[in-house]
């Protein structure tokens, strides 16, 4: 059965359908006669029916407004937990630094107690070990806390408001 043209439907209508072809043993063609639909937008309606329920049935800007959101949230929900994460290295990191700070620092003091020169030349050779490893960890720190600054600012951005209806 072929209808002679698209009519709109509502949700309610669509149920309706989607609920007598599949009381009546599937027959899409009886269905579609009935209401005056296509057998083909029949059976896409069962078959989104069958696979999402109810809101397989929704169509148009409320179903693509609703899998914007669902999208938003997931995405949010991704950053926050990836700054969860980042926040626990950052944290790691910066513990890490402040030790190796610290050791540079009394291997400084310690060296100028020195008096060999080539104990205090292999000295030195550490503390600039530490004091490159040092400025690598402080380069990555720096690295997530802006990766971190930049998740918060898409966030902001496309966490959805509240807007009044008029």
């Amino acid at each position: 059965y072929m209808a002679e043209a698209r009519r709109k439907t509502t949700l309610a209508e669509r149920k309706e359908i989607v609920e007598y072809c599949i009381t009546h043993n599937r027959d899409y063609k009886g269905t579609a006669s009935l209401y005056d639909v296509s057998y083909s937008q029949v059976y896409s309606w069962v078959k989104k029916y069958d696979s999402d329920g109810e809101e397989g049935l929704v169509v148009g800007i409320s179903a693509l407004k609703q899998k914007l959101t669902d999208l938003i949230t997931t995405s949010i929900g991704m950053l926050q937990s990836n700054n969860k994460v980042l926040n626990s290295e950052i944290t790691t990191l910066t513990a890490e630094a402040g030790e190796l700070k610290k050791q540079i620092t009394n291997l400084t003091v310690l060296k100028a107690k020195l008096t060999d020169e080539a104990d205090k030349t292999a000295m030195q050779t550490t503390i600039d070990e530490l004091t490159t490893r040092a400025n690598g960890l402080t380069a990555r720190i720096t690295a997530l806390t802006k990766q971190e600054k930049t998740n918060e600012a898409v966030i902001s951005k496309i966490t959805p408001t509240e807007t009044s209806q008029t």
